[in-house]
Order: C-alpha cells, then sequence, then structure tokens
C-alpha cells in the first residue's frame, strides 16, 4: 500500500500525528519523577472545536490584563487556532496537599505553615472546598501551593516537551493558554497547570510572527483574498462565453495539393 502525505490537505492528516505525539508527551509527564513517589499528575489533551473555545476564552480574559500582557493573550489566541493540540498538565496535590517535607520553599519557614495557614483547615486537612469560585476568579492561579508540588508540574513538563522535541513536533508551553484552561475549568482538580501547544507543520506557528499579530495572521489574509476575489468576480463584465476568440473562416490554399 502506498500512502501520500501532504501538510496542506484539507483536513491535514499531520493533525494525528500530531495527536499521536501529544500521547506519548502526556505518558512521559505521568511516569516523570515525583516527590515522596505519589500520584499528582494528570493530563488532557484538546482538539478542534475545544482548542477555539481555548482561544475564545483568550480574547476575552485578555482585556483583563495590563499592556503588554493583554497583548500576549491576543496574539497567542491565534497560536492556539494554528495547532493541533494543546495538552494540559496539571498538579491536583500542589494547592490541597503539601509535601509536608518542611523544606521552607513557599515562605522561608522550616515548616508548611504557610500554606495551611492560608486555607481553612479541618482535623489537618486543606478545605479547598471553602474557596468560592469569585475568590479562585480574582487571580489566574489562586495560592498558596506547595512549592514542591509545582516543581514536580515543572518536571513533568519538562518530560513532555523531551517527546515533541525527540519527535519533531513544535511544542509551545504559555501562561496565557494556562491561564485560558484554568478559566475553562480543564483539569478542575489541579490548581496549578500549564498548556503546552503542538503542530506538525513545515514553519512553526509559534515563532517569527507579524506585528499585530491577532490581525494580520495567515487566517485573515486568506479570508482577505476571499473578500477580495468574490467581490472582483461580481464586478459587471460580459459572458465569459463572449470572450472566447472568433472562429472565423479562412482561404482554402491549394497550393501543392495533388
Amino acid at each position: 500500500m502506498r500512502e501520500k502525505i501532504y501538510e496542506f490537505e484539507r483536513y491535514h492528516r499531520p493533525k494525528n500525528h500530531t495527536l499521536e505525539v501529544a500521547r506519548l508527551a502526556a505518558n512521559a509527564a505521568l511516569t516523570a519523577p515525583k516527590s515522596g513517589g505519589v500520584d499528582q499528575v494528570e493530563c488532557e489533551i484538546l482538539t478542534e472545536d475545544e482548542l477555539l473555545s481555548l482561544a475564545d476564552t483568550m480574547e476575552r480574559e485578555a482585556h483583563a490584563f495590563p499592556e503588554p500582557t493583554r497583548r500576549r493573550f491576543l496574539y497567542e489566541a491565534v497560536m492556539v487556532r494554528e495547532s493541533d493540540a494543546c495538552l494540559v498538565i496539571g498538579n491536583y496535590r500542589a494547592a490541597g496537599t503539601p509535601l509536608d517535607a518542611g523544606c521552607g520553599f513557599c515562605a522561608g519557614r522550616m515548616d508548611c505553615s504557610f500554606v495551611y495557614n492560608a486555607r481553612k483547615t479541618e482535623h489537618g486537612q486543606i478545605d479547598l472546598t471553602a474557596v468560592t469560585p469569585e475568590e479562585r476568579e480574582k487571580v489566574p492561579f489562586n495560592g498558596p501551593m506547595c512549592v514542591v508540588r509545582d516543581l514536580d508540574l515543572g518536571i513533568a513538563v519538562g518530560s513532555a516537551l523531551l517527546i515533541t522535541q525527540r519527535l519533531l513536533v513544535d511544542a509551545m508551553p504559555l501562561y496565557t493558554v494556562s491561564v485560558a484552561a484554568q478559566r475553562e475549568g480543564i483539569l478542575p482538580r489541579s490548581w496549578m497547570k500549564v498548556a503546552i501547544l503542538m503542530a506538525s507543520r513545515q514553519k512553526s506557528p509559534y515563532v517569527d510572527i507579524l506585528p499585530d499579530y491577532h490581525l494580520h495572521n495567515l487566517a485573515t489574509m486568506e479570508d482577505d483574498l476571499r473578500k477580495m476575489f468574490v467581490t472582483l468576480r461580481m464586478v459587471y463584465w460580459y459572458d465569459y462565453k463572449s470572450w472566447y476568440p472568433k472562429w472565423e473562416k479562412t482561404p482554402v490554399d491549394d497550393t501543392g495539393k495533388e
């Protein structure tokens, strides 16, 4: 069997290949080393309509931030639409179950009191249900959190990116997309998460972008060309059949005939 693969197919078959790499990257994140050796990382892969919804959320969230962060949200929303998949990696222990190692990373005190005192607790357990949705919405990521757990999340993200690098798929972890994933309720158990965009293109969609990228990108340029072409077609011309060259009967040259 012969199989040809082109980048610019209507439904872009390499998108399926990117999805396979995203699954392998998620596997790498789940199997990455973790403090205490306990499960604490979860993953979710977003594609197609979920990416469009994520980009719409980024454009809404953009106006809650000052410049230049607002512009980053708008620019990177375009990158979401140009991606094949988004891998969201979260740590569901960072906010509610610290390592309790007394490392002092969170506040400089050699205990975990900084995290516990900032939350409502019951019998030594942090009650995250006491935090209202309005309180969580005030900031992109509601803390404090266990720094060791967050470091474990960083190791998981690095492991996932190693897979994308080895398999030559363009990938980019972005703060703006991570905030949008938080607002969309992706991985609700994880109060800290990182979103990684992935794409299989001949040119990475995440670097070398134009100024005002939310206005000047491939999608808007294609749409402008389509608009101009359709408008020009409606200009009054003669019927296309009248453009055909007229056939005229010419005198027959009998020279050389037998």
